[in-house]
């Protein structure tokens, strides 16, 4: 069954552009019900769905770890560059809920089991 692990977050600064920066992020989910032989079906369905709120870019994957037999499902969100400014916590944390439940949505109607 899918299980929210956590968020991982990455603040990418480009210096050459100022004080732009990317706040790029990573929602990492679970799956024990997922087999070996499912992962590949289900990571080329979800690659191929349009993730994407804005303009940002977004990379899936799933390793499956064949010793806890369980899968790992990383959501990969690449965020554009923006002022400094222009980032508040409110609207980062509101984005990322919205990533997370189009994803979850998504994923329980494309789950095999």
């Amino acid at each position: 069954m899918l299980k929210f692990e956590g968020i991982k977050e990455f603040e990418i600064e480009k210096l050459d552009k100022g004080a732009n920066v990317s706040r790029d992020f990573q929602l990492i989910f679970r799956d024990d019900m997922l087999n070996e032989e499912e992962c590949g079906i289900v990571e080329k369905s979800l690659n191929k769905h349009d993730f994407r709120i804005k303009d940002e870019n977004v990379k899936i994957d799933i390793i499956y770890n064949i010793d806890l037999d369980i899968a790992t499902i990383s959501l990969t969100i690449y965020c554009p560059l923006m002022h400094l400014n222009q980032i508040s916590e409110g609207k980062l944390s509101n984005f990322m809920d919205k990533h997370r439940t189009s994803f979850e949505e998504y994923y329980m109607h494309i789950k095999p089991y």
